[in-house]
């Protein structure tokens, strides 16, 4: 398997205005227990740095009015690299 490093922004994670709920990540841990107490209107933000040999799974339930977002502190500061994935 080629091992292909990517930025969050090339993988359409979407820039969202600041919610009140925004909790910024910066550990793998950490990011799954945002995860595990997400809710409708929250917003997790991913920590600048690389994030090397990580297995992401972003799932939550939102609603058309409320959604849940996930993006990067800053565009093209964060990366997820190695053998790492992303899955909803």
């Amino acid at each position: 398997m080629k091992l292909r490093p990517f930025r969050l922004i090339t993988v359409a994670l979407t820039m969202w205005t600041a919610h009140a709920n925004a909790q910024i990540v910066s550990t793998l841990e950490e990011f799954d227990d945002a995860v595990r107490n997400i809710q409708a209107g929250d917003e997790l933000v991913m920590a600048n740095g690389v994030w090397r040999d990580v297995e992401l799974k972003f799932i939550g339930n939102g609603t058309a009015q409320e959604k849940i977002s996930l993006r990067a502190e800053q565009p093209g500061k964060v990366v997820i690299s190695g053998q790492s994935k992303l899955t909803s």
